[in-house]
């Protein structure tokens, strides 16, 4: 949320940095009962994590973007 918020005061406003502060905004305002269920958590943590992504790859971040491979498990988890 930090990293978008820092891009919009350089004027560096765009849709990438837009979804980034939008789903950090949105995992903030969760209510409870979707931290303790595991399920819950992991949906919201695939959309923030896709947001990451894309946020990271239109920056050219390269460290975050070889962790990219993690997010591949993630989604392993999302099937049922």
């Amino acid at each position: 949320m930090i990293v978008s918020i820092k891009k919009w005061i350089e004027k560096d406003v765009n849709i990438f940095s837009l979804a980034l502060f939008l789903n950090c905004l949105a995992v903030m305002f969760m209510p409870f009962s979707t931290f303790r269920e595991t399920g819950g958590l992991l949906r919201y943590a695939n959309g923030l994590v896709l947001s990451i992504m894309i946020f990271a790859a239109n920056y050219r971040m390269h460290k975050i973007i070889n962790y990219s491979y993690f997010w591949l498990i993630l989604n392993i988890f999302n099937f049922k």
